[in-house]
């Protein structure tokens, strides 16, 4: 295959995906936001991290001052924002 038919083909995919992102978007509102707390959800699962990817206060359960240590190890540790530094 030719390098020009190579990229041609990486941006025509890029293009649709980002067009596809934009039509899901309008015609399921929800439907991203309810995949990222689905994954939110998968990752506390697997891991015992919660992560509150898209801020929606969902996938994070940040303790409160009251809470017992059974609590803490319970809930896990809480990362929130998408870098996992807040």
């Amino acid at each position: 295959m030719d390098i020009k038919k190579i990229f041609g083909f990486l941006v025509v995919t890029a293009v649709c995906v980002v067009i596809g992102a934009f039509v899901l978007n309008l015609l399921l509102p929800n439907a991203i936001s309810s995949t990222i707390n689905t994954v939110e959800k998968g990752i506390k699962a697997g891991t015992g991290i919660t992560f509150d990817l898209n801020n929606d206060g969902v996938g994070n359960t940040q303790l409160k001052s009251g809470d017992s240590a059974a609590d803490k190890a319970k809930d896990g540790v809480g990362v929130q924002g998408l870098d996992g530094l807040h």
